[in-house]
């Protein structure tokens, strides 16, 4: 599957540098303004990228296991025989506190949520109160977090990314 995705990528992107290989970087700034040079992709990652991934750890809120504890996912991680993903397990009013500081510290915050329930594709909205399931079905959903996720009815089902928050 990983050479059939490469072959979409090389086909409609072209395929990716070598990693002394010079490549141009065209973008447009914040201020509208297009922008572009010429650098590698170690150039690249060494100016600008600078991203350490065994100095960072991920945070998860999963109130099935304890909270304050490091855990990892077994088949998750993307290298064979390379460093587990790691998590720790933390309450919500926690992760919210690292959120806001890793976004003010001007550190964008990878998340995953389950979206699917509560979107819309044709207007792009995304929100919980979207659909009344309750009042359509007759029925009443009472299950906390932890009991959707041991049920299956719950998993993440789509990544995103926080770049700011509003204070």
């Amino acid at each position: 599957m990983m050479e059939e995705i490469y072959g979409i990528l090389a086909i409609t992107l072209g395929p990716p540098p070598k990693p002394d290989q010079t490549f141009t970087w065209e973008f447009t700034d914040k201020n509208k303004k297009f922008k572009s040079f010429e650098t590698t992709p170690v150039k690249f990652y060494k100016d600008f990228v600078q991203y350490k991934a065994s100095e960072h750890f991920s945070l998860i809120n999963d109130p099935r296991n304890e909270y304050g504890k490091l855990y990892t996912v077994e088949r998750l991680g993307n290298i064979v025989e390379g460093k587990g993903i790691q998590y720790v397990n933390v309450d919500m009013d926690t992760m919210k506190q690292a959120v806001i500081k890793m976004i003010k510290n001007n550190h964008p915050v990878f998340f995953g949520s389950d979206v699917g329930k509560y979107m819309d594709r044709t207007s792009g909205s995304l929100d919980p109160k979207l659909f009344d399931y309750e009042l359509a079905f007759n029925v009443k959903l009472g299950m906390t977090k932890a009991e959707r996720v041991q049920m299956g009815e719950s998993a993440m089902t789509h990544a995103m990314c926080i770049h700011g928050v509003h204070m």
